[in-house]
């Protein structure tokens, strides 16, 4: 095989792949593959012999830079053209994973040093907030809910949005773990007092009535078990159940 037949054979290499994975139309694909190929002209010294693999690499490489030159806006959205965008998107309803993979590709590990780097995140951490981002971002595609426009803006501010939920929601854990139910703050915060009511209404009326008596009413876990012909080994551990439930609704209540 000639240089010239090695060319031509690229060049429909690269325009099967624009139309293909790039959703490009016929003629498009052809001239930005002549440029491509003039470009890989220019950089493989023709005195030495073709390897394949770096050749392809080379394409690849080139063409994503004109595809860049043409439509800077790819590069806010994972590297996708609005056409191409769409396209994998009513493939997404029908089953297909061509665009999950291409977020997923292009953009999960950036996302994944970004909250390295501006959050302080470890790699673990990191890279369920970005699993988590996927997921939804996935649900609001499906949904309709998001359009072309900065997709990479889009999904690492959704990841950055849901770990600093997980880091306030455990903060809050931590200090609710701290507080002594039985003592009650000096000036309470008003909306954790709006929370503890919402939480409070949660549960049971059997918790309600115990830590009622127990916390309120300062009448002692004995004297609770004698009134209602219970173990008090028995109502201990309820009380204990109850204020576990009244802390998780909390949280769970907490806005943030």
């Amino acid at each position: 095989m000639d240089i010239r037949q090695f060319e031509q054979m690229h060049q429909l290499s690269v325009v099967h792949w624009l139309i293909e994975k790039k959703r490009y139309p016929q003629e498009e694909a052809e001239v930005f593959s002549i440029r491509i190929l003039n470009h890989l002209k220019k950089s493989c010294c023709p005195k030495k012999p073709y390897q394949l693999s770096v050749i392809w690499q080379i394409i690849h490489k080139f063409t994503q830079q004109e595809l860049l030159h043409a439509n800077p806006a790819i590069l806010k959205n994972f590297g996708l053209t609005e056409n191409t965008f769409n396209a994998m998107l009513k493939e997404l309803h029908e089953g297909k994973d061509a665009l999950y993979e291409s977020v997923f590709l292009s953009h999960f590990e950036d996302c994944m040093s970004y909250l390295k780097r501006n959050y302080n995140a470890s790699h673990e951490d990191a890279y369920d907030a970005s699993m988590e981002s996927m997921l939804e971002f996935m649900k609001r595609l499906k949904a309709g809910k998001i359009t072309y426009g900065n997709l990479r803006f889009l999904f690492t501010q959704m990841a950055g949005q849901i770990y600093l939920k997980w880091i306030k929601k455990e903060q809050k854990r931590n200090q609710l773990e701290q507080i002594d139910l039985g003592e009650a703050p000096e000036r309470p915060d008003e909306e954790d007092m709006k929370t503890l009511d919402r939480a409070w209404k949660g549960l049971c009326e059997d918790c309600r009535k115990i830590l009622q008596q127990f916390y309120y009413d300062g009448i002692a876990l004995k004297s609770m078990a004698a009134l209602m012909d219970k173990p008090a080994a028995t109502l201990r551990k309820k009380k204990q159940r109850c204020v576990e439930k009244l802390r998780n609704l909390f949280i769970e209540h907490s806005s943030f």
